[in-house]
């Protein structure tokens, strides 16, 4: 697991928290299975290491830009309905 934990993190191009890395398993396992099941497995080349850890790295990326934009929405909501605690605020550092 360590192996393709950082094979993935290559391909992420960052780290991987397990946390992360057992969310992301899963998904990509089933994934993977799917994409064989239609396309085939590539003369076995869909059963290498690297391409699990590639499905994986892209599960992490979308899961962490996911997790961004519901927090930038919540916050513009928040702004929407605070606009005195948004960024427009007054501050005491005048």
């Amino acid at each position: 697991m360590n192996d393709l934990k950082a094979l993935a993190e290559k391909y992420a191009k960052s780290e991987i928290t397990d946390q992360e890395m057992s969310t992301a398993l899963p998904q990509a396992e089933r994934k993977l299975k799917l994409i064989i099941s239609r396309e085939g497995d590539e003369n076995g080349i869909r059963r290498k290491p690297f391409y699990i850890a590639q499905l994986i790295a892209e599960i992490v990326a979308l899961d962490r830009m996911s997790s961004f934009l519901i927090n930038v929405s919540f916050l513009t909501q928040s702004e929407r309905e605070h606009p005195a605690q948004g960024r427009n605020a007054p501050t005491d550092h005048y």
